[in-house]
């Protein structure tokens, strides 16, 4: 999911199995990046972003926004 600032689209949650792990990385725009193992097959891994995202992408939005 990306959000769209400072004339950019930007990452704000990707979920992916790379490095050999289904996991959930989170971005905030002041750089810090949080990564976050999700212990799921690729199949439940895959369900499990396409809800989730749907569910919160406003709240990612708006946490992506939020300056610490």
């Amino acid at each position: 999911m990306e959000v769209f600032t400072e004339d950019e689209w930007k990452v704000a949650i990707r979920y992916d199995s790379a490095h050999g792990y289904s996991h959930m990385d989170r971005f905030y725009r002041d750089g810090r990046r949080v990564k976050k193992e999700l212990h799921l097959n690729l199949k439940e891994a895959l369900t499990l972003a396409d809800e989730d995202i749907k569910d919160n992408w406003k709240a990612y939005q708006e946490a992506f926004m939020e300056v610490k």
